[in-house]
């Protein structure tokens, strides 16, 4: 039985021939590990290029998401994470009441494919494949 390969040794091409989900049908992505962020040829209306990413779920590289946005914001826009969304605070009240916890977030560099990953220390959520890129974290 041959061993898998670890995404870390993955080429490029092998990211960019995953699965793209179907954005028509909703489909869930669900929690990720990290996202290796793969960037485009095209640019953006901005000028700047746009970025795909490849979600890891379980340690397994799954699908290529978005491939449109050339921003990506951590904890979302604003940086106060999903609650402020689902909570009943306003943003400005969020923003007051400053109560989104610390998370180490990182980026380093795949030693193969030279691709940038994007984690932190707790499990990550994607937002939806728009202009801006959302990641959130989960909160415990």
């Amino acid at each position: 039985m041959e061993k898998e390969k670890h995404y870390n040794e993955w080429t490029r091409k092998e990211f960019e021939a995953l699965p793209k989900p179907n954005c028509f049908t909703n489909q869930e992505i669900g929690e990720v590990d990290c996202l290796i962020i793969l960037p485009q040829k095209h640019r953006h209306d901005s000028g700047y290029r746009c970025m795909s990413f490849v979600t890891i779920q379980n340690n397994k590289p799954t699908y290529i998401i978005s491939g449109c946005s050339d921003v990506i914001h951590l904890g979302g826009i604003g940086g106060f994470n999903i609650r402020y969304i689902t909570s009943n605070l306003t943003y400005q009240e969020r923003i007051k009441e400053k109560k989104t916890p610390a998370v180490s977030w990182s980026i380093d560099c795949l030693p193969t494919s030279g691709l940038l990953r994007l984690f932190c220390d707790k499990r990550m959520y994607v937002g939806a494949s728009l202009s801006s890129f959302e990641i959130f974290f989960k909160e415990e």
